[in-house]
């Protein structure tokens, strides 16, 4: 099923937000990137390899500005969220 409460959908989202980061419009990406996360969290929820993918992809458009703080947290949630996904050796 597609539409706005889809994966898909969020990942189109998530594209265009970091395609308005790119193009200098943060209040846009950002608004964007807030979109995108509320409908991974409905869908997959926030312990999910899409979640952390997206938080990933928020990290690096946050390092691209300048905004190291920021984007050190979201990688390091993200990185947390895949450590829980791994299975144990």
């Amino acid at each position: 099923v597609f539409g706005e409460r889809s994966t898909p959908f969020a990942n189109a989202l998530s594209y265009m937000a970091c395609l308005r980061w790119s193009q200098g419009n943060y209040d846009e990406a950002i608004a964007t990137f807030e979109r995108m996360f509320e409908v991974y969290r409905t869908v997959t929820g926030e312990e999910s390899v899409e979640y952390a993918l997206a938080l990933s992809q928020f990290g690096c458009a946050q390092s691209k500005q300048g905004r190291y703080s920021e984007a050190e947290q979201a990688n390091l949630k993200a990185v947390e969220i895949y450590e829980k996904l791994v299975e144990p050796n």
